[in-house]
């Protein structure tokens, strides 16, 4: 038996020999191509040769409906099912050399190209090289991306690990990736193995030498590896003469006595070092304007850095000693920030400060005062206070009486704060009264962190605080602004004394406890309702113990390894239950958290849930809270504070409410928002 030769396929036939005069006879009723020296080629198609092509499409498109009107009375015939699918190919083959991309002028792709190859300089080195990816297109792309010097300035990550190296391809490459941006300003990113044996010199040193030789273009530096080997890289001293950004990635303890690379770079103004050891650096500290340190071992003394307009100091000694020590003054610091851990900072710390233009400052650390030292340092200042944003969460709880109405009258230009939540008598201050000077008259946002597990000694004044800056009253605090302070509207950027934004941050498990006490929800009145709301409880309570991806915090429940059939016929049972289940309060469900529960259960994926295909809970889960929603409306009109997350809950003006309901994202207000969504 003879064994039957494969068939080539469309494409290898079409391009180019399916159009030649030497076809095979199946193919015999199919036209000859007016332009099958195009096809599977990189030229461009002429206008006259555009016009012959548009023809030949319409006329082969007049045989494809004649085929499938012969197909409709014959729909069995292999034939023509055959002869359709390849008229059907030679159409798109043709339709393809009519692509607009064809018509861009080189100017319009290069702008598309850049577009394209712009983007952050990669973490993952490897080399990939998307102006690269772009050149191995067509030839004319090719000619468009070589000569166009900006699609090169960005290099790929540079790996110098001896692997790497030994690769016969990697220096040309190298070379010719530098070659082509010819003389503009690089951005690069290099990384070195943890330790460089000798044997490895070999292969480094050449890679090192190309890149040294082209230093004095570097523009953004990012250098990832061990701080003992970044000495390989000496011979750039004295040659960054166009170096603005430089990110150090260190890894280990440095041995090293002092790397000078970089302390001759005079256009050097933005520093990120993040890692674990930061002490034998030199850096140019006079004339940096931006810098960022996220290390084990940093900084200890910042009174060099006399230009900066921000620093950011996130610190993780575990030895937990005193944290950074800043003094001096810093005419145009804007931005401060201090995250620390395991440490604590004087509650002096801005006693030795003078910030005259400082505008937003963060303070992160687990203890300390330090309300009384900031006031001091801001009634010292020889100008006004420009400050506009204060977060200083966790240094407020033991602020002595007074203090913070004495700091917050000395930043009128307040728009963002965020502390821990203070006595009611002390928040009672942001209250807007129809007499009383308004403090803090253009704050938008409020974030109060509370360590308790309930607020309930602050409901009134949280509900006033809210009533009052939700823009109830906007005339009568407008007159009373412009009492206070003339034409307001001019006296900051934005004049408005309503908060866009009140936030209470508090334990996971005294959230939504908040929420219920805050929207003064309440158990049941009638027996009927109030046994329900029992029963419901349960449900919740059996749910998350049945299935413990549900992950809420209403127990916690031993991990299950695996579904038995008894536990699914369990959860069809539950859900018989609440499908059942009559009441008149909605104060059912959210008193017994079952909707959330319910909610939750909908995110979870099949395989998380035993039974959900057999029993179909998970269109049964969706009718239920369908039939349920809108009976949450009301109680969120009267009580306006919502979930956001899982450990904060938010205040909604009635605005917002419409705004939410108009747009359909009103489930949010009732089952919680998402972090990164904005009310």
């Amino acid at each position: 038996m003879t064994k039957p030769t494969r068939r080539p396929s469309l494409q290898s036939k079409w391009i180019p020999h399916f159009f030649s005069k030497r076809r095979a006879t199946s193919h015999q009723n199919l036209p000859d191509s007016p332009v099958a020296h195009l096809l599977g080629s990189n030229s461009r198609p002429t206008d006259v040769q555009i016009s012959v092509i548009q023809e030949f499409i319409r006329l082969n498109e007049s045989a494809l409906s004649r085929l499938e009107l012969g197909l409709s009375s014959n729909p069995r015939s292999r034939t023509l099912q055959r002869q359709k699918s390849e008229l059907v190919e030679v159409i798109r083959l043709h339709q393809s050399l009519l692509s607009p991309i064809w018509l861009c002028p080189p100017e319009v792709l290069e702008r598309i190209f850049l577009h394209v190859v712009r983007r952050p300089l990669p973490w993952n080195f490897s080399w990939e090289v998307p102006s690269l990816a772009i050149s191995h297109v067509c030839r004319s792309w090719r000619e468009i991306t070589i000569s166009f010097p900006l699609l090169w300035d960005q290099l790929p990550a540079i790996s110098l690990d001896a692997d790497t190296l030994r690769s016969p391809s990697y220096l040309p490459f190298l070379k010719d990736l530098l070659g082509r941006s010819r003389d503009l300003p690089l951005s690069l990113a290099i990384s070195l193995p943890r330790s460089i044996k000798p044997d490895d010199l070999f292969w480094l040193s050449p890679a090192i030498d190309v890149l040294i030789s082209h230093s004095e273009r570097w523009e953004t530096l990012i250098y990832r590896g061990s701080a003992n080997e970044i000495d390989v890289l000496m011979g750039i001293k004295g040659r960054l003469s166009s170096l603005r950004t430089l990110t150090l990635d260190l890894t280990g303890l440095s041995l090293l006595l002092l790397f000078e690379g970089f302390k001759d770079a005079p256009q050097l103004r933005d520093v990120f070092v993040t890692g674990s050891y930061l002490k034998n650096f030199s850096l140019p500290m006079a004339q940096l304007t931006h810098y960022k340190e996220d290390v084990l071992f940093g900084n200890d003394e910042f009174s060099g850095y006399r230009h900066l307009r921000s620093l950011e100091i996130r610190r993780a000694d575990p030895f937990g000693s005193v944290g950074p020590w800043i003094c001096g003054t810093f005419d145009n610091l804007v931005t401060l920030f201090i995250h620390v851990h395991k440490q604590s900072l004087p509650d002096a710390l801005f006693d030795h400060l003078m910030l005259p233009s400082i505008e937003d400052i963060t303070i992160r650390f687990p203890k300390g005062d330090i309300i009384e030292s900031l006031a001091s340092m801001i009634m010292r200042s020889p100008v006004p206070c420009r400050l506009k944003r204060l977060v200083i969460p966790y240094t407020t709880h033991a602020s002595a009486a007074g203090q913070l109405r004495s700091l917050l009258r000395l930043t009128p230009h307040l728009l963002e704060l965020e502390i821990d939540l203070p006595p009611p008598e002390e928040l009672s201050i942001l209250i807007i009264g129809l007499d009383a000077p308004i403090i803090a008259p253009f704050l938008q946002s409020l974030a109060l962190h509370s360590t308790r597990h309930d607020v309930l000694v602050d409901t009134d004044v949280l509900h006033n605080l809210a009533d009052s800056r939700s823009g109830k009253r906007e005339a009568s605090v407008s007159e009373q602004l412009t009492r206070q302070f003339g034409h307001y509207d001019t006296f900051s950027p934005v004049a408005s004394a309503f908060l866009e934004t009140f936030r209470l941050h508090l334990p996971s498990s005294g959230a939504y406890t908040a929420l219920v006490t805050l929207n003064h929800w309440q158990w049941p009145l009638m027996w009927e309702d109030f046994r329900l709301t029992g029963s419901f409880s349960d449900l919740s309570l059996e749910m998350c113990t049945k299935i413990p991806a549900l992950n809420l915090d209403l127990c916690h429940p031993p991990r299950m390894r695996g579904f038995s059939s008894t536990l699914s016929r369990d959860l069809g049972q539950l859900f018989s239950t609440m499908e059942g289940a009559t009441f008149n309060d909605v104060n059912v469900l959210q008193m017994s958290r079952l909707h959330l529960v319910l909610n939750r259960f909908l995110e979870l994926s099949i395989e998380d849930i035993p039974g959900a295909g057999k029993y179909k809970l998970r269109s049964r889960a969706e009718a239920l809270l369908e039939l349920w929603e809108p009976n949450f409306r009301p109680n969120y009109y009267r009580g306006r504070w919502a979930m956001k997350g899982e450990t904060s809950i938010v205040y909604m003006t009635s605005t917002a409410i419409d705004r939410l309901l108009a747009e359909g994202s009103f489930r949010d207000v009732i089952y919680g928002f998402k972090e990164d969504v904005e009310i």
